[in-house]
């Protein structure tokens, strides 16, 4: 694509700032300089995404031919989301930093509210979890207070860029029609409701033997800690069984030396896909792994990482810097859906699951999708409203209604989507179930083992970037449409 100087000094900031941040969450542990490095990355961006060199650019595109507005569109978006945060970082900071000073009090020990949610999670006993999340509530009270300076703030810069309300910028930035993405989430909840509340119903009184109008935040944290299925991934034992599960594949698990697989030390966080430069220099960079959770964030980062290992490398750099992010996400919850797969753990890791393992899955899968559909309707109602009016009590009703969960009202400043993010996650599971419903179609119950599944794998990757999802789903469904209903089909299902 022919830049002149101005989309040029865009496109060299935005291909500059992605690799300042992959290679701080490579080399640096989170922590004050790793949050030094990244607020210096972005203050290097800041010339290129002034107001006036937006909508000089704005203008260039507008003007530019028509095959080229698309890719100008989606560059002068990040811009724009640039321009944002550099204009609320100050107050973002604040917020972090209050959240992050935050401490609870429960019988006289000190518990950093940070850290309050796993100790919630690891807690067995109810009267002790919900005192821990009782202390939770009443430091929320201090907490939410910045967090209500950076809402105030966010609207104050949406006006001054023109918009009338958060919504407005954001769906501007985020390229999404957020009346229909509101439409397809509130389907999808519809569609999913009874399969949803049953599996609940019945995991409530499995394991907390409680009503389940009694469920609270911190039982369903407690809930899906799968301590019995922790066993499943023995230390050590993840790595080398993918490994092999790639080679069967006909993949090169290094993507021919293009993909670093990095283990560190366990401060530095969960696993990450990092690209310094797609698909060239691509780093799996992790922890030592074991249970499931672990196993499933793991196997997300590697299919994230494989795809950017895969892309062809004509494509235009627009598009492998700011493609889609649920595409990326489709890779990721592909291969977090296999390692947890029986068959794949029978074959590879000589496991095999009881009796209700199927059952926990689909719960979790199904709540994990609900609570951020919740979130993005709770945030779309916040943003078109532009007001924190009577928000904590509709954030309670809507999670209630998305989650069948009694989530306390203090909690809504922590589960804003305040970049309409969440909405990635229907759209990127939507396209992972297609994608392994091809795979199972094409090459039967165990294509992992298959090399021509490795090939179709390899192909799909290779352009999957230069695409949209609502373009790659109706390719792979064939001659079908992608409805709800099918979607929630092939999202409660067993997957036998």
């Amino acid at each position: 694509m022919a830049f002149t100087d101005s989309p040029d000094q865009l496109l060299d900031a935005c291909k500059t700032y992605h690799r300042t941040v992959a290679l701080a969450h490579l080399d640096t542990p989170p922590g004050e300089t790793r949050d030094g490095r990244l607020a210096e990355a972005m203050a290097q961006t800041e010339s290129a995404c002034t107001i006036s060199a937006l909508q000089a650019f704005a203008n260039l595109g507008a003007n530019a031919p028509a095959a080229q507005r698309p890719a100008m569109r989606r560059l002068n978006a990040w811009g724009l989301g640039m321009h944002v945060q550099q204009r609320l970082r100050p107050a973002w900071h604040a917020a972090q930093s209050r959240l992050q000073g935050a401490t609870c009090y429960v019988d006289e020990e000190a518990i950093p509210l940070r850290h309050a949610f796993a100790h919630m999670a690891a807690e067995r006993r109810r009267d002790q979890r919900a005192a821990i999340e009782s202390a939770v509530v009443a430091q929320l009270g201090t907490v939410n207070e910045p967090f209500e300076a950076c809402f105030e703030t966010h609207r104050r810069v949406a006006a001054d860029l023109d918009f009338d309300s958060p919504d407005d910028l954001w769906r501007r930035i985020a390229d999404i029609d957020a009346v229909a993405q509101q439409d397809a989430a509130i389907e999808v909840l519809d569609e999913t409701r009874e399969v949803y509340a049953d599996l609940l119903a019945w995991a409530v009184k499995q394991r907390l033997h409680l009503p389940l109008n009694q469920l609270r935040r911190h039982d369903v944290l407690a809930m899906f800690t799968f301590a019995e299925y922790q066993q499943y991934y023995q230390p050590g034992a993840l790595v080398p069984a993918m490994q092999a599960c790639c080679r069967h594949l006909g993949l090169d698990p290094t993507a021919d030396g293009r993909l670093t697989w990095r283990e560190r030390p366990s401060h530095f966080g969960p696993p990450e896909a990092l690209a310094l430069r797609v698909p060239d220099e691509v780093f799996l960079a992790y922890p030592p792994i074991s249970g499931l959770k672990g196993a499933e964030l793991w196997a997300g980062a590697l299919g994230r990482a494989l795809l950017w290992a895969h892309t062809d490398p004509d494509l235009p750099l627009v598009h492998r810097l700011l493609a889609d992010p649920a595409i990326a996400d489709s890779s990721a919850c592909l291969l977090a859906e296999l390692v947890a797969h029986p068959d794949w753990l029978r074959h590879y890791l000589s496991v095999h699951v009881d009796e209700n393992y199927r059952l926990w899955r689909r719960l979790d899968r199904l709540y994990r999708l609900r609570r951020q559909l919740g979130r993005f309707l709770f945030t779309r109602h916040l943003y078109t409203a532009d007001s924190l009016a009577g928000a904590a009590d509709t954030y309670r009703d809507l999670m209630m209604e998305a989650c069948c969960v009694d989530y306390a009202p203090e909690y809504y400043l922590l589960d804003v989507d305040w970049h309409y993010e969440s909405i990635a996650a229907l759209w990127s599971q939507s396209l992972a179930c297609v994608l392994m419903e091809t795979l199972h179609q094409q090459f039967a119950a165990d294509w992992f083992r298959n090399p021509d599944s490795g090939a179709w794998l390899r192909h799909f990757w290779f352009g999957a970037l230069g695409g949209s999802v609502s373009d790659l789903l109706q390719r792979h469904l064939d001659a079908s449409e992608w409805t709800a209903a099918l979607f929630a089909e092939m999202l409660s299902e067993e997957r036998s």
